[in-house]
């Protein structure tokens, strides 16, 4: 429904799945009416979404730090970096899954508060990290690259 411009409709459904379903299924319904709201263009909508999953004890941790990445994405351009930092701190872990693309919104964070060298010590930490995905190495070490240019 939602790719057919459905939103209202889509929404509709993923409440009711919400209501009617503690657990797994109740979150990702969740999860995908945030989604719903962006693509309908309800930000704000959206971010209330997305806030209130964080905020929950009882949500899956898969759910939850997608929810934290999301959020922290749209909110890199307008929130105080306090918050953005805040926010992703649980997810610094070493074992955390989400840790690389974590450090890739504080390497962006640091260069919205012009601090290249904050950045490039980011980007550093995930170029060099033995478990991290070659596309995220490469792309670290193409933004070192052109940070140390300036």
């Amino acid at each position: 429904m939602q790719n057919q411009g459905k939103y209202d409709e889509s929404s509709d459904v993923l409440k009711k799945i919400e209501q009617d379903n503690d657990g797994i299924y109740g979150s990702i319904a969740e999860l995908q009416l945030a989604n719903v709201y962006l693509a309908e263009g309800k930000k704000d909508e959206a971010m209330n979404v997305l806030r209130s999953i964080v905020a929950q004890n009882d949500v899956p941790t898969a759910i939850h730090d997608i929810a934290v990445i999301k959020l922290a994405s749209y909110l890199l351009d307008t929130a105080p970096a306090t918050e953005i930092e805040e926010l992703l701190a649980p997810l610094n872990s070493p074992e955390n899954e989400w840790q690389l693309i974590s450090k890739e919104l504080l390497a962006l964070l640091a260069l919205r508060e012009n601090n290249a060298d904050l950045a490039i010590a980011y980007y550093a930490e995930i170029a060099n990290a033995p478990s991290a995905d070659e596309r995220i190495k490469s792309r670290a070490r193409d933004m070192i690259s052109v940070l140390e240019q300036k």
